[in-house]
């Protein structure tokens, strides 16, 4: 079977710092893993983080911009071996765990790390000799890049079958910043959702 994370991607519609016609050296694009964190993993600009999830998850922002609670980024190691995990950014709200990774060009290896994250995270507070209580785990994959056969700009995946969804702690969303680029520059209708 074919997956998603097979399919070819195609970046032509992605940022790129080369084509930018803002001034140079001064305009860094949230795409950026500094900027992003900068911009949305900051206590002191969580207006920005509020909106930008709001829109992704259509809940309130005033509900979002109350209660959002940054988590530290660092992932524990089950054991020795393990790579230390370090997240993009990691917040929570209301008891819900939300992962924002900001994936700037396209890895089948960098998006299964992302999945494997978000296995952790959904997983990560539970102490042995406590009873099993999980948390809703939501990870939001914003890319820098599309894949050719998917038309979709964000795309929602949960652990299911052909019939059931087994679970709905576990959810990625997929967002597709060069599929808003490209509907923007051959000027397809956009949601509000898109345009933000």
């Amino acid at each position: 079977m074919q997956t998603l994370l097979d399919q070819q991607v195609t970046d032509k519609y992605a940022y790129n710092k080369k084509d930018s016609k803002f001034p140079q050296p001064v305009h860094i694009p949230i795409t950026n893993d500094r900027m992003a964190k900068l911009m949305l993993y900051n206590e002191n600009h969580k207006e920005y983080i509020s909106l930008l999830l709001s829109l992704i998850l259509n809940l309130k922002y005033q509900n979002i911009y109350d209660n959002i609670i940054f988590v530290k980024p660092n992932i524990d190691n089950s054991n020795y071996y393990e790579a230390l995990r370090t997240v993009d950014i990691l917040v929570n709200i209301k008891n819900k765990i939300y992962n924002i990774e900001i994936n700037n060009i396209y890895s089948k290896a960098m998006l299964e790390r992302n999945i494997d994250y978000i296995n952790k995270i959904y997983g990560s507070k539970r102490k042995k000799g406590e009873s099993y209580a999980f948390d809703v785990s939501i990870q939001i994959n914003i890319n820098n890049f599309n894949f050719k056969e998917d038309d979709k700009v964000i795309r929602t995946f949960y652990l299911r079958d052909e019939e059931y969804i087994l679970t709905d702690k576990i959810k990625i969303i997929y967002i597709s910043l060069s599929k808003i680029r490209e509907k923007y520059y051959n000027l397809d209708f956009c949601s509000k959702n898109e345009q933000t």
